[in-house]
């Protein structure tokens, strides 16, 4: 199995209550979290790929991954700003402040700090439905 997949199965008694779950190889970064039900979050994937995942395999640690060619990172939020690094796409990194209505991100990336366009990155409030 490869970065990006997660094989999951349920095991079920005969009244169909869930009695297992196993999760082989979760090597995934980003991911949104769509649904909560008890300790299970319905998670996305940046493929659209979706599934069900125990609270306690995540961490509350905020990510992003580089979806655009050509992704800079800027020491301001303007496109004018000074280059800090290149972001080449599948680089991931921390999401700081990144508000649903805001055009510009704040990201850190491989020991780099700056600002990136919401619209060159997966993983922001805006990806959530």
């Amino acid at each position: 199995m490869g970065a990006g997949h997660i094989r999951t199965w349920f095991e079920a008694n005969r009244d169909g209550l869930l009695i297992g779950l196993v999760v082989a190889a979760v090597i995934v970064a980003v991911m949104l979290i769509l649904r909560e039900f008890g300790h299970w979050r319905l998670l996305r994937l940046p493929d659209g790929t979706s599934g069900w995942m125990h609270r306690g395999l995540l961490t509350r640690e905020r990510r992003f991954v580089v979806v655009a060619k050509g992704t800079v990172l800027r020491a301001a939020p303007q496109n004018t700003a000074r280059p800090v690094a290149q972001l080449h796409v599948g680089v991931t990194g921390k999401l700081g402040h990144c508000d649903a209505t805001a055009a510009w991100c704040t990201v850190t990336s491989h020991g780099y700090d700056g600002f990136v366009h919401r619209s060159q990155i997966w993983g922001s409030d805006a990806d959530a439905p």
